[in-house]
């Protein structure tokens, strides 16, 4: 800033600046969304439900399968849930139900 006029010391300054707006504003909707991500995550938690990895959309749901306790495996974008794994696996050993 060149004190003297209070202008912008060179135009790629006036430029930046001029961007903040449109920074601050996708900031505070990228909040928003995380605050819709958290509480959607906190839904699905009471009910049973184990986020296993948020960013692939990967959930786990118990349930039982011939007397044994497992988890039901869903992987967003699959269109149904198709498989399952023992407690304590994970998706490297899903198997189709």
């Amino acid at each position: 800033m060149n004190a003297a006029v209070g202008a912008p010391s060179s135009p790629a300054a006036g430029r930046r600046d001029s961007s903040r707006p449109a920074r601050q504003m996708l900031a505070v909707q990228a909040c928003r969304h995380l605050g819709s991500l958290d509480d959607a995550i906190g839904e699905l938690q009471a009910a049973g439900v184990r986020v296993k990895d948020a960013e692939r959309g990967l959930l786990d749901f118990p349930s039982e399968r011939d007397g044994e306790l497992i988890e039901l495996c869903w992987l967003y974008g699959e269109h149904a849930v198709t498989h399952w794994h023992r407690i304590g696996e994970g998706y490297a050993q899903r198997r189709q139900v």
